[in-house]
């Protein structure tokens, strides 16, 4: 057994509740070190004793390294995804069959089981990859067809939210209220902290290679670059959804009929969901995912998701929503959360070797204030000229 003994207890109590009886529990391999981040990811089978059943899980459990709990609020992050797959899931999928007697939208993981007690964390979900789903190479941009699904399906999941909102309100904010906050707490969490102050640093030497107007804005930027970020997670609007809230390819899933063609998608890892403008989710994979080419097509990919969010809210009978325009308006206010998420997320993306993601790895180098040796890691001239074309177009259309 490679997972802990209280993970194995929650497996148990899935086999019995899944109507297995004479069973075995096989453990059958481990995401490469890293991939978790926060914790390790597991796969794991239940089997009857005649392998006639079998049910195909994957298995998300926290480090109990002290030194990555002491630096990340890990309990909090799986609180967070256990409260969204055992509460707020459940109400928008027993929403959509009631007033639809369909699901729509069902590009989640199905979750099995979970235990938040600290220490003991954990979630067990359905294996996708045994259905054919795949993360697509982080390393590369997404094509026009996957961001054109990715925000079509944005728009259904935030309508979800709309419609929610609009038959009960308060049920909606007393559930949603009870998500602790990730993000704003960046001035807690040392690696964040740095990650960002680095990121403004890194964009004032690029921007000053090639457009000094754009140096000046990022240097303002720079003056407070953890206050930026933080006010940047605060919305005043009044269409506020529940989030996903780390949206960059590594956090999806993808099923293709050929290399590029993706005929479905599931979103994962709920661990920083929160409620704030639909901007925040779609900025943040727009700007992480997209090209420069793409870039170029924002407002076919913003009709896109307004169509999928109104043909969406239409179909629960729900008529309070954003509009395309006022979309348009938000994305101007609100983008930014976004497109620091996606200058951040940069370095995870384009790093030479995986091993380097390894927290534990990456914190005795903040330790030793190595930081270099940290952005050493990563593809330094591709970050480059990726964080160019990103600033570039929103330095052209109004949004710095």
């Amino acid at each position: 057994m490679i997972y802990n003994k209280s993970t194995d207890k929650v497996l148990n109590h899935i086999a019995k509740d899944e109507g297995f009886t004479d069973y075995k529990i096989c453990s059958y391999g481990q995401i490469s070190k890293g991939q978790g981040l926060t914790g390790e990811l597991y796969f794991v089978n239940i089997k009857s004793e005649d392998n006639i059943k079998q049910l195909e899980l994957l298995i998300k459990e926290a480090t109990k390294i002290k030194k990555i709990r002491d630096y990340f609020p890990v309990n909090a992050l799986y609180k967070n995804e256990a409260l969204f797959y055992n509460i707020i899931w459940p109400k928008f999928t027993n929403l959509q069959q009631d007033v639809m007697g369909k699901m729509i939208f069902d590009n989640v993981p199905k979750c099995y089981g979970s235990e938040i007690k600290p220490g003991e964390e954990c979630i067990v979900l359905e294996n996708l990859r045994s259905k054919g789903f795949e993360t697509f190479p982080k390393s590369e941009y997404l094509d026009k067809k996957m961001l054109e699904m990715i925000f079509k399906k944005y728009g259904e999941l935030h309508a979800l939210s709309f419609a929610y909102k609009m038959k009960d309100s308060t049920s909606f904010e007393v559930t949603c209220g009870q998500l602790i906050p990730y993000w704003t707490g960046a001035k807690n969490i040392i690696p964040l902290k740095v990650s960002i102050q680095t990121l403004f640093q890194k964009c004032v030497s690029y921007t000053s290679k090639y457009n000094s107007k754009l140096q000046s804005k990022m240097e303002k930027i720079n003056e407070n670059p953890l206050d930026a970020f933080i006010d940047s997670n605060y919305y005043k609007g009044k269409y506020g959804v529940l989030l996903h809230g780390d949206c960059w390819s590594n956090n999806m899933m993808f099923q293709f009929d050929s290399p590029r063609n993706p005929i479905d998608m599931k979103f994962i890892d709920f661990q920083v969901c929160q409620v704030g403008s639909p901007v925040f989710d779609l900025a943040y994979s727009f700007y992480s995912g997209g090209s420069e080419e793409i870039f170029n097509e924002l407002d076919h990919f913003l009709e896109i998701y307004s169509k999928s969010l109104t043909d969406m809210c239409q179909q629960l009978n729900c008529n309070k929503y954003i509009s395309l325009d006022e979309l348009k308006i938000e994305w101007k206010e609100y983008s930014k959360f976004g497109w620091i998420m996606a200058l951040i997320i940069l370095r995870a993306k384009l790093v030479k070797d995986e091993t380097n993601l390894d927290l534990l790895v990456m914190l005795n180098e903040f330790e030793k204030r190595n930081y270099e040796a940290h952005l050493e890691a990563s593809d330094e001239d591709e970050i480059e000229k990726r964080t160019m074309s990103i600033l570039n177009h929103l330095d052209k259309c109004g949004y710095l």
